[in-house]
C-alpha cells in the first residue's frame, strides 16, 4: 500500500475528551491535512472544540473548524461545494448539524432531516461534502440517537449507513465515537482496569489466554440469590474473556442442609442465568472417596489431628487471648492415633462421632503472609489459621449418596483439593472470605506434597454484593420462608433469582449491572434503583401498553363515572397500537361508549382544575393565588381521553358531586379540532360495558426487610482475640416490613386477556408490571394478577392539592360544615351540579406545561372538633381559593383527639388514634360512591391486612375491616375514616398515578 503524503500542517485542535469532534478530525484525515489533536479532561463536555493556527489566532466552534479545514488547501474533493448555491446548502447544515445533538429536539430534527433525504444520497449535490460530514459526526457522536428505533426514520438511517461506511469517516468512529457496552467492557478488560460505574476488571493473575479455567460452586442448601448471581456471571464472564472454560459443581459437603429440593431448583436457577458450562456438571461427593484418600495421606504426614474438644469448648479455645491456652490437649496426638480414630469416624462409631480432624496448621517463611512471619503454632492473628476442622462426623442421610458415608470433608479441605483436582486455574471468591486466602493456599501446598502433579490454583476477589434492605444470608432467608413470612423462594419479594425474574427482571440488565461491578473489591450499600433502571431500559421499548382504572384498595375510591354526550351510543371498537413507538409489537382493540370509567383521582384533578380555570386563579409556588391567561384557563377546562380517536380532546360541561363535596360524575362533549398538546390532562379510561375489561389484581411491592445495612468487616490483627460469638443481631422477624406487599382491584382492557404469564407490560401512566396470574377461561371469575416492577425512581408525586382535598372529603363521607373559604372565592352548593361553560379559545400550538402550581407534596389541613389542625404542608402547598370553593368545606368533625397528616406515613400505613402510622392499610370505603350501577362492580379481591364484604353504596367496591377500625357509614359527627387517613397518607399516590415514566398532568400532549 502506498504511504499517502503528508499535508499542510492545520493547526492545534483543542476538545474535551468526552466528546472528540468526529467531524473535524475526519475532515482533516480527508484532506490528508496534519492536525494535532489536543483532547483535554480540563475542558467541559458541551464546550465546543477550538483550533489554534501557527499565527497564534483561535477559530471556535465546530462550523467554523469546518469551515477553515475544507478552506485550507485546495483540491478536487469540493467538501465545501462546487459553486455559490451548494456552498450556501453546506451552510445551511452547518447551522443545522447542532440540532441533532443529544437533547430535546433531537426527535423533531431528525425528523426533519429524515423527510428531506426521503428521495437524496447526499445532503448537497450528488457527492460528499462538509454538510454529510457534519451531520454525520452529529448522529455518529450521539448515544440518544443510538437508541432510537431505526424503523422510525428510514431515509435517515439509510443516509447515515451509507455516509458512515466511507472508510475514513468509519475509522473516525471506530477510533473516538462513543463504545458499545460490550465493547466498553471488553477495553477496561484488555486495559486491565477500570473505574467509576464500569467497576474494575484486573487481569486474572498468571492468566493464559486459552488456559483459564473457573468454577462456580453453589452449595444446595437454599435457592440461588442474586449475591451467587453475580459469583456466577462474573465467573463466565472471565471464562469468555480468556476464551476459557467455566465449569459448575455443587459443593454439597453438608447432609444437614442439602436437599433434592435445592438442587433442582438450583439447576433451573443456573438456566435462567444463561449459564453454560464447558463440562457436566459436577458434585464434590463425586470425589469422597478421593478425599477419604488424601486425608489418610496428610494425617500420615502430620498435617492433621485427632480432636475430640466439644465445639463450644473448641470455639473458646481457638479466641483465647493467649497463645498457649489455644492449643488443643489433642494436638500432640500421634499420627497413628489419629489415623485409627479417623477410621472410627468413617465408620460412625460413638468414638469417631467424638472427634474431628483438625489442621497442625504451622506456617513456615515460604507460605506465611507478611504479617504472620515467624509465628509458631496457633500464634497467628487470623483466626482461619488457628487449627481449622478438615472432617467430622455427620449422621444425617446425604441427599445423593444415602448413608454410604458417615463423615465428610469441611468446605476449607474440599474447596482447594477438588479445585486442583478439575483443572481450576482461578477460583474467584467475594472478598468476605479474604481472610480465609492464606489457609486455602496453606492447606493446597500440603495437599500437593502428598498428592503428586496437584496443580495451582490462583484466588481472584471480588466486593460481595450487599443491597439495601435486602439480607442474603441464607439462614435468615430460611427463616423467612419458614416462618411463613414470604411464600417460599420464589416470592417476588425475595433476593433470589426466581424472585427477581418473576417480578420481571431481565437477564441482560442483570448480566449488564453485575459486570458492570466488575472485579472490584471495594465494598458498599449498593441501591436497588440501578439495576431496575437498567431493566426498565430493556423492557421499555418493549413493553405492550395496556389501560386499568383503580376500583379498591388501600387509598382508593371507587371510579368515577365520565359521560361524553356526543359519544357512541353503543359499543364501538377501533384498533390500535400496543406501543406506539414500535407497531410491530402488534394492535389491540379498543373500545369507545359514550359512559366511560376515569380514576377518582383523575375526576378529582378535573374538578380542581375546574374550579381554577371558573375563578381565573390557582395556587403559585408560594401558596398564593396568581392569574390565569384565558389560554390556560381553557386548558384547564379541557381534557384528553387516551386512545379515543383522531380529536381525542373533551370539553368538561358539567361536574356532579354529593353531599359530602365529593366528585361522582363528569359530563364532557367532543371538540373536533381542539389539539390534545392543549389540554390540561390525559386521562386513561374503559368504556363501561363488560366486554371492554377485565378483573385486574394489581400487587405493589416494596422493601422485605425495613432497614438492613451491611455488616461492617473486621479485619484480623496480629494478637487480636478471635471473637468466640458473633455480634448480637436483630431476629429476620423483626426486620420483616409487613407492607412489603399491598394488594388493589382494578379493571383492565380486556387486551390483557391475551397475556401469558411472566409477560411484561406497561399500564399506562402508572408503571411497569408482570402477569404473575394469567387469565384462565375455565375460571373467569379469577383476576389477572399484576406484580409491579420497578422502574429505578422512588419519588411518587401526590395529586394536587385540590385533589387531595376532594379525595379526602370522599374518603371521610362526613357532610359539610360551614367552609372556611376566602370570601373572594364563590362557593358551589353542596350535592349540586356544577356548571361549567365551554372556554372562549381555540387554543394554540403552545405546549406549555399545565400545572396548577402547587407542590407534590402538598396537603389539605384537616380541621378537628377541638379545634386543632392537622399538621399537612407548609404554606407554599395551599390550595387555591377556586379549588377549595369546588371542594367544598375542608373540614371534618372527628370525635378522637388527633388525625394523621396528609403525606406523613410511610406506604401502605394508615394513621392511628395518636398521629402515628399503623401497620395495616384497609381498603378504602365507598361511602361517597357515584350512583348505583352495575358498570361499577369491582372485582372482589381482599385487600392486604382485611377481607372483601359488599359495598354501603352498591357499586360493588371492596369494603375491608382492617386493623385499624370496620369501614363504613358516612354522616355527620362520624369519626375519620381509615380509609381518609389512607388518602391522606403518601399510599394515595403510591396506588394510583404520577409515576415520571407515564404521563402526570404536568406532562401534556399525547404520548
Amino acid at each position: 500500500m502506498a504511504t499517502q503524503k503528508e499535508g499542510p500542517a492545520a493547526g492545534k485542535l483543542i476538545y474535551s475528551d468526552r466528546s472528540p469532534p468526529l467531524a473535524c478530525v475526519a475532515t482533516a484525515a480527508l484532506k490528508h491535512l496534519r492536525l494535532d489533536r489536543q483532547p483535554s479532561s480540563s475542558v467541559g463536555r458541551d464546550q465546543p472544540p477550538v483550533i489554534q493556527v501557527a499565527s497564534g489566532d483561535e477559530l471556535a466552534g465546530t462550523d467554523l473548524v469546518l469551515r477553515y479545514l475544507a478552506r485550507l488547501k485546495q483540491d478536487d474533493l469540493f467538501l465545501y461545494g462546487k459553486d455559490a448555491l451548494s456552498s450556501c446548502q453546506v451552510d445551511q447544515w452547518l447551522a443545522f448539524a447542532p440540532a441533532l445533538g443529544a437533547g430535546p429536539g433531537l426527535v423533531a430534527a431528525a425528523a426533519q432531516a429524515n423527510e428531506y433525504l426521503a428521495a437524496r444520497t447526499f445532503l448537497v449535490g450528488h457527492r460528499l461534502t462538509l454538510a454529510d460530514i457534519a451531520v454525520w459526526g452529529e448522529l455518529a457522536a450521539n448515544q440518544q440517537w443510538a437508541r432510537l428505533k431505526a424503523a422510525d426514520m428510514p431515509h435517515l438511517q439509510r443516509w447515515l449507513a451509507h455516509v458512515g461506511a466511507h472508510p475514513v469517516l468509519k475509522a473516525t468512529a471506530e477510533a473516538l465515537g462513543p463504545k458499545t457496552k460490550e465493547q466498553h467492557m471488553q477495553a477496561i478488560a484488555d486495559a486491565g482496569y477500570g473505574g467509576g460505574d464500569t467497576g474494575t476488571f484486573l487481569q486474572l493473575k498468571n492468566g493464559v489466554q486459552g488456559r483459564v479455567v473457573t468454577r462456580f460452586p453453589p452449595e444446595p442448601s437454599g435457592y440461588l440469590h442474586i449475591g451467587h448471581a453475580k459469583a456466577a456471571l462474573l465467573n463466565q464472564f472471565y471464562a469468555r474473556k480468556y476464551g476459557g472454560r467455566l465449569l459448575i459443581r455443587f459443593d454439597d459437603t453438608n447432609p444437614s442442609k442439602e436437599k433434592d429440593e435445592y438442587v433442582e431448583n438450583i439447576m433451573a436457577d443456573i438456566k435462567t442465568l444463561g449459564l453454560k458450562p464447558d463440562a457436566p456438571i459436577t458434585y464434590t461427593s463425586d470425589y469422597f472417596p478421593q478425599m477419604q484418600d488424601v486425608t489418610e495421606r496428610l494425617i500420615k504426614a502430620g498435617v492433621l489431628y485427632a480432636d475430640d474438644t466439644p465445639q463450644p469448648e473448641m470455639a473458646e479455645q481457638r479466641s483465647a487471648p493467649k497463645v498457649e491456652d489455644r492449643i488443643s490437649r489433642c494436638a500432640g496426638r500421634t499420627p497413628e492415633e489419629s489415623l485409627r480414630i479417623f477410621g472410627e469416624m468413617l465408620r460412625g462409631t460413638p468414638e469417631g462421632q467424638r472427634n474431628c480432624l483438625r489442621f497442625k496448621l504451622i506456617l513456615e517463611p515460604d507460605d506465611a503472609p507478611l504479617d504472620e512471619k515467624n509465628r509458631g503454632h496457633m500464634a497467628m492473628g487470623n483466626g482461619a489459621l488457628r487449627d481449622p476442622v478438615a472432617f467430622r462426623c455427620n449422621a444425617e442421610t446425604h441427599w445423593r449418596t444415602g448413608d454410604k458415608y458417615k463423615a465428610y470433608p469441611t468446605y476449607d479441605l474440599a474447596c482447594p483439593f477438588v479445585d486442583a483436582l478439575e483443572g481450576v486455574t482461578h477460583a474467584l471468591r467475594s472478598s468476605e472470605y479474604s481472610d480465609r486466602e492464606p489457609q486455602f493456599y496453606w492447606i493446597l501446598k500440603r495437599l500437593q506434597r502428598v498428592w503428586p502433579d496437584l496443580p495451582h490454583v490462583e484466588i481472584e476477589d471480588f466486593s460481595r454484593l450487599n443491597l439495601q434492605n435486602t439480607v442474603l444470608s441464607k439462614r435468615k432467608l430460611t427463616e423467612l420462608v419458614d416462618g411463613g413470612k414470604v411464600d417460599g423462594w420464589g416470592d417476588p419479594r425475595m433476593p433470589t433469582v426466581q424472585g427477581l425474574f418473576r417480578r420481571g427482571m431481565q437477564l441482560q440488565a442483570l448480566s449488564s449491572f453485575m459486570e458492570s461491578q466488575g472485579a472490584s473489591k471495594n465494598t458498599n450499600l449498593m441501591e436497588w434503583g440501578k439495576l431496575w433502571a437498567a431493566n426498565k431500559a430493556i423492557i421499555d421499548p418493549r413493553a405492550p401498553r395496556h389501560t386499568r382504572v383503580m376500583t379498591g384498595g388501600p387509598g382508593v375510591l371507587p371510579p368515577v363515572m365520565l359521560t361524553v354526550e356526543d359519544g357512541p351510543e353503543k359499543p364501538e371498537a377501533a384498533t390500535v397500537p400496543l406501543h406506539k413507538k414500535d407497531p410491530s409489537i402488534g394492535n389491540k382493540t379498543t373500545i369507545k361508549l359514550r359512559r366511560v370509567l376515569i380514576d377518582a383521582v383523575d375526576a378529582a384533578e378535573v374538578a380542581a382544575a375546574v374550579a381554577d380555570a371558573d375563578a381565573g386563579t390557582t395556587a403559585g409556588a408560594d401558596g398564593k393565588p396568581k392569574p390565569l391567561s384565558e389560554k390556560k384557563a381553557a386548558e384547564r377546562r379541557h381534557v384528553t381521553l387516551m386512545d379515543w380517536g383522531e380529536w381525542p380532546a373533551v370539553l368538561i360541561t358539567a361536574i356532579e358531586k354529593d353531599a359530602s363535596g365529593a366528585v361522582t360524575g363528569i359530563t364532557a362533549k367532543q371538540v373536533p379540532g381542539w389539539k390534545a398538546n392543549d389540554t390540561f390532562l390525559k386521562l386513561t379510561w374503559l368504556a363501561d360495558v363488560e366486554e371492554a375489561r377485565t378483573a385486574l389484581q394489581v400487587v405493589r411491592l416494596g422493601p422485605l426487610i425495613k432497614d438492613a445495612k451491611a455488616p461492617k468487616k473486621v479485619k484480623s490483627r496480629p494478637g487480636a482475640p478471635v471473637p468466640a460469638e458473633p455480634a448480637p443481631e436483630a431476629p429476620v422477624a423483626e426486620m420483616f416490613n409487613p407492607d412489603s406487599r399491598i394488594e388493589y382491584t382494578a379493571w383492565g382492557d380486556a387486551n390483557l386477556k391475551k397475556l401469558k404469564r411472566g409477560a411484561f407490560l406497561q399500564l399506562e401512566r402508572d408503571g411497569y408490571f408482570t402477569v404473575d396470574q394469567a387469565y384462565d377461561e375455565a375460571h373467569p371469575e379469577q383476576p389477572i394478577v399484576l406484580l409491579d416492577i420497578p422502574d429505578g425512581k422512588d419519588k411518587r408525586p401526590v395529586p394536587s392539592p385540590g385533589a387531595q382535598a376532594l379525595l379526602a372529603l370522599a374518603a371521610a363521607g362526613v357532610a359539610p360544615a360551614a367552609a372556611a373559604v376566602p370570601s373572594s372565592a364563590a362557593s358551589t352548593p353542596a350535592g349540586a351540579a356544577t356548571r361549567v361553560p365551554p372556554g372562549a379559545s381555540n387554543g394554540s400550538d403552545s405546549s406549555a406545561a399545565a400545572s396548577n402550581g402547587a407542590s407534590n407534596d402538598a396537603s389539605a389541613d384537616v380541621k378537628l372538633s377541638s379545634g386543632d389542625v392537622s399538621a399537612g404542608t407548609p404554606a407554599s402547598s395551599s390550595i387555591s381559593p377556586a379549588a377549595a370553593a369546588a371542594a367544598g368545606p375542608v373540614s371534618a368533625e372527628v370525635r378522637s383527639g388527633a388525625v394523621g397528616t396528609a403525606t406523613g406515613t410511610s406506604a401502605g400505613g394508615v394513621a392511628d388514634d395518636s398521629g402515628g402510622a399503623s401497620a395495616d392499610a384497609p381498603a378504602a370505603s365507598a361511602d361517597a360512591a357515584a350512583p348505583a350501577s352495575d358498570a361499577l362492580e369491582a372485582p372482589a379481591t381482599p385487600a392486604a391486612g382485611g377481607k372483601t364484604g359488599e359495598s354501603a353504596s352498591g357499586t360493588g367496591a371492596p369494603q375491608t375491616d382492617g386493623a385499624a377500625g370496620k369501614l363504613g357509614g358516612s354522616g355527620g359527627g362520624a369519626n375519620l375514616s381509615p380509609a381518609a387517613a389512607a388518602l391522606a397518607s403518601h399510599q394515595l399516590a403510591e396506588s394510583l398515578r404520577g409515576l415520571d415514566i407515564m404521563d402526570s398532568p404536568e406532562k401534556k400532549g399525547p404520548e
